[in-house]
């Protein structure tokens, strides 16, 4: 049970509910607790990492300069109005 309620949060909750009165509560608790802790520390590694990347990134492309667009190359206009024939009437 020891292993099971150190592994997972759902194992410390479930061996939290075979354990009866104030230690099964702690249990809970303590579990809660370090799950939180964990993914506070897991969203403080993944905000470091992303600041990182974009120091990186602005460091590195500081010098690089985007190459000014072709111009579009013109295409002949159609005529604006064109007839289309009508279904059921014969030209």
């Amino acid at each position: 049970m020891l292993g099971q309620a150190r592994s997972t949060l759902g194992g410390a909750l479930s061996a939290a509910g075979q354990v009866h009165g104030r230690a099964g509560a702690d249990l809970v608790d303590a579990a809660r607790a370090a799950f939180a802790h964990g993914l506070a520390y897991a969203a403080f590694g993944a905000t470091a990492a992303m600041i990182l990347a974009a120091v990186l990134t602005a460091l590195f492309m500081r010098g690089i300069r985007p190459e000014p667009a072709a111009a579009p190359a013109t295409q002949p206009a159609e005529p604006a109005a064109r007839e289309l024939p009508r279904a059921g009437r014969p030209r």
